[in-house]
Formats: C-alpha cells, sequence, structure tokens
C-alpha cells in the first residue's frame, strides 16, 4: 500500500460529516446558568451588583483622602 493511498484512507475515515457525537437539545433557557423569576427583580439585583462594583473604588479612594488629611 502505498503511501498516498494510506493518506487517502486516512482521510476518509476522519471526515465524517454530519456525525455529532454530543448531541443535545440547546434551548435559550439553557444560556445562563441560573432561572429569572421576575424580569423586575432580576433588574433591580443586577443593577445593584453593577452599582456596588462599580463604586468600590471611589469609596476606597475616598476613605484613604479622608484618612490621610486627618479627617479634616
Amino acid at each position: 500500500m502505498s503511501l498516498l493511498a494510506a493518506r487517502a484512507s486516512l482521510k476518509q475515515l476522519t471526515l465524517r460529516r454530519g456525525v455529532r457525537f454530543a448531541h443535545s437539545t440547546y434551548t435559550t433557557a439553557d444560556a445562563i446558568p441560573f432561572t429569572v423569576g421576575s424580569k423586575a427583580s432580576f433588574a433591580l439585583k443586577l443593577g445593584s451588583y453593577l452599582a456596588l462594583g462599580f463604586s468600590i473604588p471611589f469609596i476606597a479612594a475616598a476613605y484613604q483622602i479622608r484618612k490621610s488629611t486627618g479627617g479634616a
């Protein structure tokens, strides 16, 4: 068997089209790893989480400035 024939047969074995080994039903509900009960409560929780995370550096900076001036 020549190398070209061996390569061609190997290529045919590896190029199976249309075969999926890990097929599952995927829906848009599976896109996030948690459930959303109410859009309003989710928006409130997400907004407060993002606002707190954004404000932490400003709170730390204000604390450090206040600490270095002796509370004045």
